[in-house]
């Protein structure tokens, strides 16, 4: 309760709000703080003392600072070669330390790189970090000078968006060059930049290019890029795009790209924990980090592969910056509850899934069992067909071998009746014979 007082009641004072709004607000922080075990009844618990004391007055009266003065190194103003153009890279900037290695050992090795990445993956930022990394270094690191020219956002208009022209006008701002007249040609505006570049050892940030394709400036820009490789000798360039550019008229130095990948888990879950309005210290954003990495049974870096650190990784914008920002803003007291409790869930879909695979398993045997079940039918079909047919054979063979012996006795008789008939016969000739001759 009384973290989020104090944030609430110190940012409201410093917008120039009264000591009296201020404290309501502060109270008001109190009661819809989700981690805050009955509001209602600590915010009454704050009480705005003296009670009888003017409290309807800013503490901060001040006039707006329209732009900041510029910074100083050991008490003395910077080099004429700094300048104000460096942005600064965003709150809570981290999980980035690789792509800061990286990314610096090519600048610092190759004349043209390129930041490749998807939008919301932090191209911007790591271009900010880098660029404010070195300024600090300019006295042992190769530059001495940075111009960061910013991405316009919109589609550039003709002869007044263009990043070369935007370059001009900067260096024109810092007295590095001579302004030109209205209307000037570009390559008399191109001509002014080389001439100084010439003389010093510079980097040279361009943001979003990709903003140019489908333009005239794409092709303008592309031919400044190879002029300022032919002609100087110690100018880098540094771009941020969504893809390679692959113009011919880089070929003489080569394009290094550097792909800009989505963040890991553990630096996932800090980024989120940096930016949640629902963690309110260090302390308990470390206890956040070490509970959600609990549950993916391993506290490193190797969680990429776990199904429950994927899901929390999902969760939270999938390792994209920007959208990592987004959820750690817009979820509910409810959200970031159900996301501690992610463990559970996985718990239940996989014991979901378990079941489904289970009664799949089932409803497979018992096809099989069925199918097994008519092929054993089949065949005893088949065997009983084949023993009738069998039977009838040997039905049939058995009725034909009792024909044939019952023919065969047919034939015996019959020949034996003919052979006693003619012996019958013989007899009765010789009985006849014999009577013959006694007579």
């Amino acid at each position: 309760a009384a973290l989020s007082f104090t944030r609430a009641f110190y940012l409201a004072l410093a917008f120039g709000k009264t000591l009296r709004d201020s404290f309501e607000i502060g109270k008001h922080a109190v009661a819809s703080c989700a981690t805050v075990l009955k509001p209602e009844e600590e915010m009454e618990k704050f009480m705005l003392l003296p009670q009888d004391g003017n409290h309807d007055v800013p503490i901060f009266d001040a006039e707006e600072v329209r732009e900041w003065p510029r910074r100083k190194k050991n008490g003395a103003a910077n080099s004429s070669c700094s300048n104000d153009s460096l942005p600064t890279p965003p709150h809570g900037f981290l999980g980035r330390e690789s792509d800061m290695y990286h990314t610096l050992n090519l600048v610092l090795n190759r004349r043209f790189v390129n930041i490749v990445g998807l939008t919301g993956m932090g191209r911007f930022s790591l271009a900010a970090a880098l660029c404010e990394y070195i300024d600090d270094r300019k006295s042992t690191l190769l530059f001495d000078c940075i111009y960061f020219v910013k991405s316009t956002l919109k589609r550039p208009v003709v002869g007044k968006a263009s990043p070369i022209i935007s370059l001009h006008d900067e260096l024109v701002s810092l007295g590095k060059v001579e302004a030109l007249y209205e209307g000037a040609d570009l390559d008399e505006i191109i001509k002014g930049i080389l001439f100084f570049f010439k003389q010093t050892k510079s980097l040279l940030v361009f943001d979003k290019i990709e903003s140019l394709d489908g333009t005239s400036e794409a092709q303008d820009f592309h031919f400044f890029l190879g002029q300022i490789f032919e002609q100087t000798k110690d100018v880098h360039v540094l771009v941020t795009s969504n893809q390679s550019i692959g113009s011919p008229s880089l070929v003489s130095v080569g394009e290094s790209v550097y792909n800009l990948g989505p963040l890991n888990f553990r630096n996932t879950v800090k980024l989120f924990a940096f930016h949640c309005p629902h963690l309110h210290s260090s302390r308990e954003r470390k206890e956040l980090l070490d509970e959600l990495s609990s549950h993916t049974g391993m506290n490193n870096r190797l969680a990429e592969d776990n199904k429950i650190a994927e899901k929390i990784k999902s969760t939270l914008g999938g390792g994209i910056p920007a959208k990592t920002f987004a959820v750690a803003y817009e979820i509910t007291a409810e959200g970031f509850q159900d996301l501690k409790c992610v463990e559970e869930d996985q718990a239940v879909e996989e014991c979901q899934e378990l079941t489904s695979a289970g009664e799949g398993e089932e409803n497979a045997k018992d096809e099989t069992n069925a199918e097994e079940s008519q092929e054993l039918t089949s065949n005893g079909e088949g065997r009983e067909n084949d023993k009738d047919e069998t039977t009838v054979e040997d039905n049939q063979e058995l009725a034909s071998n009792e024909k044939g012996q019952e023919n065969g006795v047919d034939e015996t008789t019959a020949e034996k009746s003919e052979e006693l008939t003619t012996a019958r016969g013989d007899q009765k000739d010789f009985t006849i014979e014999r009577v013959v001759d006694v007579d």
